[in-house]
């Protein structure tokens, strides 16, 4: 019994995700499950600045992984702690040569890395 039961445990749990986006531009809609997201670039990169660069989403979803992660504990804490809320004030930078490099096919002179 105790064997199965660790079998039970290690056995994976594959979550599946399905999202389609469509592009013009420099702009990208995506759909996931009934929700919308838009992404842009500024008018010198290109876009419209219609809407957040793909990678202020990036760090957009590491906020919210971790206020989700957050939550997460806190409900399964014993006793429970209440979680009235986080606050996030994220200061990123990286070096654009990394993300704008060409000839694309060579490697970036820096690291495309946040």
């Amino acid at each position: 019994a105790a064997a199965a039961a660790a079998a039970a445990a290690a056995a994976p749990e594959i979550k599946s995700y399905n999202l389609i986006g469509r592009g013009a531009g420099a702009a990208t809609t995506v759909s996931a499950r009934q929700h919308v997201i838009t992404m842009d670039v500024p008018v010198k990169m290109g876009g419209k600045d219609l809407a957040p660069q793909p990678v202020e989403l990036l760090l957009a979803a590491l906020m919210g992984c971790e206020q989700a992660t957050a939550g997460y504990v806190a409900r399964n804490m014993r006793p429970r702690l209440p979680l009235l809320g986080l606050s996030f004030d994220y200061d990123a930078e990286r070096d654009n040569r990394g993300a704008v490099s060409l000839p694309m096919g060579e490697p970036p002179p820096v690291s495309p890395r946040i």
